[in-house]
């Protein structure tokens, strides 16, 4: 199986701007969150954005004097210029990422960034960067309608969004009370048809429904999966359906993150590669370095049942990986159809069940535990 490549995911990060290089260093991927390391750089870039704003007389809240008709070439901008409210600051997000700017910072406030809707990331070539010590949480009796997202990216290309240091969370337990109607779509992140994009260094956590949610954009009867997708060095915790559930991707990697805690509604997995029918499947998708534990479902779970014999072969590696489950760490299904294709386990440690039947059309190959 052709796995996501260093010069694949180089040249995926390389087209993203400077914030982006300064947080990998001299390095063509990003290091693991839980590096003091990558931490301590992407601080020093924060910081040196919010330097050069006060070097110009401005703030994190208060726009540099001449900086009205927009932030000079290679600057960036703070969300908090279009008007930050503790209770909720929701519009000024939404117009920082709808301005036209390439790198947004969401700096540090007096409070939480209170979101009371969806926030859309409807921008191409777009960077969102979260201050150390940020979090961004859904506002108390928000989120009411059975599909709303804290944060959705449609169709979506050439985006970042970043925060090491920093949260995102939902209010999971109170969305199983009145007047909340009962659901399992009420995701922290939803990417749908997103196209080279990273998702790295958050804290991601009491999800309504899944932490991120990969699936397809349909555009009639054409479904586009997620392409070219990085979700790396992320601690998503407590969701309530799974960590994380791919609909449908290719070339995505899942890199040295810790999903624990999924738990509420079925599957309540780690990871769930599961498409819905007329989805093309995954395609060189990699899970690699992570820590996958004490999910009250399975640790990784494959349904593969309504995939189709003439949809591209899987193709799917998880690579030195730690999935330790209390009862099943992963279970495959669903090859019924005749689904073709290929599911590799490398350097990867189990504790748990492990139903891994293959067909004469799938392999599943174990390359051996750690």
């Amino acid at each position: 199986m052709n796995h996501i490549s260093r010069q694949s995911r180089a040249a995926i990060l390389l087209s993203l701007t400077a914030l982006l290089a300064a947080c990998v260093g001299a390095s063509p991927a990003l290091k693991s969150a839980r590096s003091s390391s990558s931490a301590a750089a992407y601080s020093a870039r924060i910081a040196s954005f919010i330097s050069s704003w006060e070097s110009a007389g401005g703030s994190r809240a208060r726009r540099p004097p001449g900086w009205d008709a927009g932030a000079p070439a290679g600057a960036a901008v703070s969300a908090a210029w279009w008007g930050y409210q503790q209770t909720d600051a929701t519009d000024a997000l939404q117009a920082a990422v709808d301005s036209g700017a390439r790198v947004v910072i969401v700096p540090r406030m007096a409070g939480p960034w209170i979101l009371s809707r969806t926030l859309d990331l409807r921008c191409g070539g777009l960077e969102i960067a979260l201050e150390p010590g940020v979090v961004i949480l859904a506002a108390k009796g928000a989120f009411r309608g059975a599909g709303e997202c804290l944060i959705q990216a449609y169709g979506a290309t050439d985006f970042s969004l970043l925060g090491y240091g920093a949260s995102i969370r939902m209010r999971k337990n109170d969305y199983g009370k009145r007047p909340y109607e009962p659901a399992e779509w009420r995701h922290a992140i939803s990417l749908r048809g997103a196209a080279r994009a990273l998702i790295a260094g958050l804290r991601i956590e009491s999800a309504g429904g899944d932490g991120i949610y990969a699936g397809v954009e349909r555009r009639g009867y054409v479904h586009i999966p997620c392409e070219d997708l990085t979700l790396q060095d992320l601690e998503i915790l407590d969701s309530h359906r799974q960590g994380v559930s791919v609909i449908s991707a290719r070339r995505l990697l899942i890199e040295d993150s810790l999903i624990s805690g999924s738990s509420g509604v079925m599957p309540m997995s780690g990871i769930d590669f599961e498409p819905n029918s007329g989805d093309p499947g995954f395609q060189d998708c990699v899970v690699r370095g992570c820590r996958i534990q004490n999910n009250s479902g399975v640790g990784v779970l494959f349904v593969l049942s309504k995939l189709g014999a003439d949809v591209s072969p899987v193709s799917i590696r998880i690579e030195d990986c730690s999935i330790d489950n209390p009862t099943v760490a992963v279970w495959l299904r669903g090859l019924g159809n005749h689904v073709r294709g290929t599911l590799i386990f490398a350097g990867t440690s189990f504790r748990g069940f492990q139903f891994l039947r293959g067909s004469s059309y799938f392999s599943v190959v174990n390359e051996g535990a750690r």
